[in-house]
């Protein structure tokens, strides 16, 4: 009889909640493909109400003993920030701990910058691989949404915690090409030792191939997917908007959100955008879907500053994978060269001209081909299939 090969054991830290939509799509999707291979020891800190929802809980709970990953939660502090953040981190830190004594860690994949206090001791400790997964430049971030100054202490203390984690570190993952250049440029690290891993999606819950050609062109919907946070400029996107509405008044923007409804409503009316040309809703997950697979252009305007280099938002995979193409601005060199080299939608310049943009718009959706091409992009490259190959190779080449 022929034994079953042990699995080696991984042990995966993340701030954010696997309950939460981040923590569905970002974590759980990866790892029910990386448990096929690894032993995967799971930490997370979940938000209050998700875990008030016993029918929600249970549902993960089921999940992970599906995939056999032991999951390890803990309710995330509400205290004052920096005891809740301490608490946070002596709670996984603790849980380590009794992960390294009771089992055999072989790699520990961090997700951010906070999970690498739960683990830094350990370095010192005990033998094993460390994967430093950035996604972005936290501290950047901080300084460019939540207005961070670089003279801060909590700014440097981040930054040198930064470094001590690339020190560290045996591989490290970010999410754009850019932020891979930016770092072998400023720490002077090996090309080989950095992975891109964009942010992925289940394109198989997104999937549908349509036709959005029309001879006719007229009443196409532009949509806004997301969060309304700091990262992206409304009033752009608006003014943009009202513009191209010069040229063609039947044109309709939706913005699928959850917050600051009032907010985004008094910057159209405040534009002189009319209510006929605009609507602003939340759906859940499952209808969202739905009604994405009927957009005809995806859109949004990030802001430029440095930690845009290394972000990669969600709804790019999620577009590409109903097959709607995109509008946006080049906020990186990596989006600019996605949907130019691959014809998946349209990057354009603020000096770009309303005229213009609306006819490279119709130029888009009279393309039969472009929603096979948006299609087989997500899948080729945006796909929680693709992004688990590109993890599991990592472990391998770290442990065998």
């Amino acid at each position: 009889m022929k034994l079953e090969k042990q699995k080696k054991n991984i042990l995966y830290l993340s701030y954010d909640g696997l309950m939460e939509p981040l923590g569905d799509s970002q974590i759980l999707s990866y790892l029910k493909n990386i448990s096929k291979e690894y032993k995967i020891n799971l930490i997370t800190f979940e938000k209050k109400n998700d875990l008030k929802n016993i029918k929600k809980l249970s549902f993960y709970k089921k999940e992970a003993n599906k995939y056999n990953i032991n999951w390890i939660y803990y309710k995330y502090s509400n205290y004052p920030k920096y005891i809740s953040t301490f608490i946070n981190i002596s709670l996984g830190s603790f849980s380590c701990l009794n992960l390294f004594v009771l089992k055999k860690i072989q790699i520990v994949h961090i997700r951010s910058y906070i999970p690498g206090f739960m683990v830094f001791i350990y370095f010192y400790l005990f033998k094993f691989k460390f994967i430093f997964d950035m996604r972005g430049f936290l501290p950047e971030e901080k300084i460019d949404r939540n207005n961070w100054s670089t003279n801060s202490l909590t700014y440097k203390f981040f930054k040198y915690f930064e470094k001590k984690l690339i020190k560290k570190s045996d591989k490290i993952v970010v999410l754009t090409y850019c932020g891979k250049k930016i770092l072998q440029e400023k720490f002077n690290i090996d090309e080989n030792n950095i992975f891109v891993i964009p942010t992925c999606v289940d394109t198989n819950i997104y999937l549908k191939k349509r036709n959005i050609y029309k001879k006719n062109i007229s009443n196409f919907t532009m949509a806004f997917v997301g969060s309304l946070n700091r990262a992206y400029n409304f009033d752009k996107m608006i003014s943009l908007f009202k513009r191209i509405l010069l040229i063609d008044n039947n044109l309709k923007i939706l913005f699928y959100c959850k917050d600051e409804y009032k907010n985004l409503y008094n910057k159209f009316i405040s534009q002189g955008v009319s209510d006929n040309n605009f609507e602003i809703k939340f759906l859940n997950k499952k209808n969202l879907i739905k009604e994405m697979k009927n957009i005809d252009i995806g859109y949004f305007y990030l802001n430029k500053n440095y930690s845009i280099n290394a972000s990669f938002p969600t709804k790019i995979g999620e577009f590409f994978s109903t097959g709607t193409p995109i509008l946006c601005n080049n906020f990186n060199d990596d989006i600019s060269e996605i949907i130019k080299d691959n014809k998946i939608g349209l990057v354009f310049n603020d000096f770009d001209d309303e005229k213009k943009i609306y006819s490279s718009l119709i130029s888009i959706l009279k393309d039969k081909f472009i929603i096979n091409r948006c299609n087989e992009y997500a899948i080729n490259n945006l796909s929680v299939n693709a992004g688990s190959k590109k993890y599991l190779n990592i472990y391998n080449n770290l442990i065998y």
